[in-house]
């Protein structure tokens, strides 16, 4: 009978000691993670991050030299290509392909400060004819301008350039066809309706214009009836501006010498 209390004893010991050997475990999902930083582009580096099938990382652009006597978009690319060994994804569109970049020469560039540096640097106030004209103080036909802003550059889409000439749009650059119509009668005082229209049509002709507007000439009226392109049509008002009997100033001289005051005798 002695014998029950002491097992019992010894199992509550030997409980006692495992209770205090086990570790203190804990949930592995309660851990809490750290977030992730970003990693921050570096500068001369292009951020790849967003763009679609591209390695989420920072990829650093080249640095190269270029020598570049000036020229179209195209030759400043083919200029980059084959002076730095690098491919550059260009698109350029025809309306802006005849733009003239001036000559540069630097060391140790990329191709993204290059390109910002270039088109800061294109920005000018220029002036564009409305088609409007207005008389100014001596009677005389004037051509009126408005202001405005011009730039050119390379802009890009993540990994593709693109060029882009932006310049104030006046008549001069509409190819909408136009109906005018021009009084002649003062200006044929000693001249024929074909001597006005020649000369108009060899201005045409010495400009490169290979589409001529058509020119009628109505006798009743004796108004030339003109259709074409603004900047075609304009060339008559030149014409006749320098037809117009009162553009060439008149000077008149008087010839006859003032006589000298006399002074009567006793005075």
């Amino acid at each position: 009978m002695k014998s029950i209390p002491i097992l019992i004893l010894s199992a509550l010991l030997l409980g006692n000691v495992a209770t205090q050997a086990q570790p203190n475990q804990q949930n592995p999902s309660s851990k809490a993670t750290a977030p992730a930083v970003p990693a921050v582009p570096q500068p001369g580096t292009t951020d790849t991050r967003t763009i679609p099938g591209r390695r989420a990382q920072a990829e650093p652009q080249p640095q190269f030299d270029i020598d570049f006597p000036g020229g179209t978009p195209q030759q400043l690319i083919d200029a980059i290509e084959k002076q730095s060994g690098i491919h550059v994804n260009a698109v350029i569109p025809n309306e802006h392909a005849s733009y003239i970049i001036p000559a540069l020469k630097m060391n140790g560039v990329i191709l993204n400060d290059l390109f910002l540096a270039m088109k800061a640097a294109t920005v000018k106030s220029v002036k564009v004819l409305t088609g409007a004209f207005y008389t100014d103080t001596t009677g005389r036909l004037r051509e009126a301008y408005q202001g405005g802003t011009e730039t050119a550059g390379f802009q890009n889409v993540g990994l593709v350039w693109y060029f882009k000439w932006d310049r104030p749009q006046g008549p001069l650059d509409s190819k909408l066809k136009l109906c005018r119509y021009y009084q002649l009668g003062p200006y044929l005082t000693g001249r024929k309706v074909e001597d006005i229209t020649t000369a108009v049509q060899t201005g045409w002709k010495m400009l490169g214009e290979t589409n001529l507007p058509e020119l009628k000439f109505h006798q009743e009226t004796a108004m030339l009836i003109a259709v074409g392109e603004e900047n075609q049509l304009k060339l008559i008002d030149n014409v006749l501006e320098q037809l117009r009997i009162d553009s060439v100033p008149r000077v008149l001289t008087d010839f006859t010498s003032p006589k000298p005051a006399t002074n009567s005798p006793g005075r």
